[in-house]
């Protein structure tokens, strides 16, 4: 679990780094950091099973809602909500039977993100521990207010694309170190997913 944890760290600070050359922020901005914003949690974090197949960092009181059913399958939100501010992950199990990997990206493009660039971050994915055997991660705007975050996974053995949406949605703009810090916590998050049955070895 300690190693885990300071692998967890270690990605945050690189993400915070290369956030920050992308930014071009100074350095008072990104050695600010925050326990909360806006009613919203950040800490403490803990390592949680969040589907059948994945577990990862979140913060310890996020809510942990499920949408669907077994049976027909169904989406994870791991959140914490605020009027004035609220951020939400969830996952959604695609199987190849209902959409392929590259269909789910497209249906993706259009569905999960509002106008503006949809910029592709697969740069980055050298962070990424998921072991997927394909993987893309893109940023925009979201339908709402903010920012959407989005990774896509595809799994050979499972023959099924999961979709991983963190969705950043605000009415007052933050200043410019409190988003940079809700940014790289979220990209933390993300990068911090792994593949359950692997860390049951």
């Amino acid at each position: 679990m300690k190693k885990i944890y300071y692998s967890f760290l270690i990605i945050t600070i690189l993400l915070s780094l290369l956030t920050d050359v992308f930014s071009q922020n100074n350095a008072k901005d990104k050695s600010k950091t925050y326990k909360s914003i806006r009613g919203v949690e950040f800490e403490p974090m803990e390592y949680k099973r969040v589907n059948k197949y994945f577990a990862m960092f979140v913060p310890k009181t996020w809510e942990m809602v499920a949408l669907g059913s077994k049976e027909k399958g169904y989406s994870l939100i791991v959140q914490d909500l605020n009027p004035e501010f609220s951020l939400s992950i969830m996952f959604t199990i695609i199987p190849d039977s209902k959409m392929n990997y590259e269909q789910v990206i497209n249906n993706s493009k259009e569905m999960d993100f509002g106008k503006g660039e949809i910029k592709d971050l697969d740069f980055i994915n050298k962070y990424d521990k998921s072991n997927a055997n394909k993987k893309k991660l893109l940023q925009g705007s979201n339908l709402v207010s903010g920012d959407s975050i989005v990774t896509y996974y595809y799994f050979n053995d499972i023959k099924s694309t999961i979709k991983v949406n963190a969705n950043v949605i605000y009415t007052t703009p933050f200043k410019k170190e409190e988003l940079n810090f809700i940014l790289n916590t979220v990209f933390g998050m993300i990068f911090s997913i792994e593949r359950f049955e692997q860390n049951q070895k």
